[in-house]
């Protein structure tokens, strides 16, 4: 029998609520309400199963599956019988395993608990639809595997990030991206396919 490598994956940034500081105050601003200092104040995270390949030095074939296959070893007592097995379950690297995928939503009195909180600062644009500049601090959950052990866990780090955003204003696009200006690794991931809504003149959301 196979066995499944469970392979999990936080999406590190899915959900944010803030509540906002005073904003700027200048006679142009190109990112409206965004504009100004935020407090994280509620998180959803989306927990993914995903098969992978261990690491090490070993090398698998294109083509490794894995899985849970059902035996029946009383078929050889039937007539003409053979050893009977069946997939239940079977996967390559890359898919998501069906039926595992998990939702944890936190209020703030969770994160207070879990000592998990952030505050980011956005900058306005230079012109409308330019880049921005963004920085988050705080402590962030994730997800870490332990391949000695053959399981993950979740645990809390600090994190201080920068980056660059835009944030269209008429689809509520919300993007992304490495700050080329900055040395070192980005600790949010780029992404293209975010969306921020103002919920009111105090709140936003960004998933």
């Amino acid at each position: 029998m196979k066995s499944i490598l469970k392979y999990l994956i936080i999406l590190p940034l899915v959900l944010f609520n803030f509540s906002c500081d005073d904003g700027p105050t200048d006679s142009t601003v190109y990112n409206g309400d965004i504009v100004g200092s935020w407090m994280m104040t509620g998180l959803t995270g989306g927990y993914t199963y995903v098969v992978d390949l261990p690491e090490g030095d070993q090398e698998w074939p294109a083509d490794t599956s894995f899985g849970i296959k059902l035996t029946w070893d009383k078929a050889d007592d039937l007539p003409f019988g053979s050893f009977v097995s069946m997939w239940a379950l079977e996967v390559e690297v890359g898919d998501t395993i069906p039926g595992v995928t998990t939702i944890a939503e936190l209020t703030i009195s969770d994160m207070v608990e879990d000592t998990i909180g952030l505050i980011g600062v956005f900058d306005d644009a230079p012109s409308s639809g330019s880049d921005a500049t963004y920085k988050m601090k705080g402590r962030y959950p994730g997800i870490f595997y332990n391949y000695s052990e053959c399981k993950s866990a979740g645990s809390t780090a600090p994190m201080t990030d920068q980056g660059l955003y835009t944030w269209d204003q008429s689809t509520y696009n919300f993007t992304i991206k490495r700050d080329p200006s900055i040395s070192g690794s980005q600790v949010l991931p780029p992404f293209d396919d975010g969306t921020l809504t103002m919920t009111d003149d105090n709140t936003m959301n960004i998933v």
